[in-house]
């Protein structure tokens, strides 16, 4: 059985606030989920996408660069470079997506699912 996680949180994040038109919106998110509902035939197991912990987050990504980002999320948002910006939820929403990818993975070597979602 494919198990799909997901968190509300993932509609939180929108970079658009600091560039418009990019192209990673809360609405691609909806349009992935209906998709998804779609095919609920295939018998998706759905479960909430935990929060990563820092010491998660640490194993792929310095602890400058968690404290930067959780500093300007604080402060309302701002880019991080010309192409990626947070709004102030969208830490939330990457450790909610972040758990979500090493549940997935958990899952998967636990031998407890075989495939997650590919639409």
């Amino acid at each position: 059985m494919p198990l799909l996680l997901s968190h509300p949180a993932s509609l939180e994040h929108d970079p658009r606030l600091f560039i418009p038109g990019h192209p990673d919106t809360p609405e691609r998110i909806v349009a992935i989920e209906a998709a998804l509902a779609e095919r609920e035939s295939l018998g998706w197991e759905r479960r909430e996408a935990p929060a990563a912990s820092d010491e998660w987050i640490e194993a792929v990504h310095s602890g400058r660069l968690l404290r930067e980002v959780r500093e300007l999320c604080e402060a309302g948002g701002g880019l991080i470079d010309p192409d990626t910006a947070v709004g102030p939820e969208s830490l939330r929403a990457a450790r909610h997506a972040a758990g979500g990818a090493c549940e997935l993975a958990r899952a998967l070597l636990a031998g407890e699912h075989e495939v997650g979602p590919a639409p």
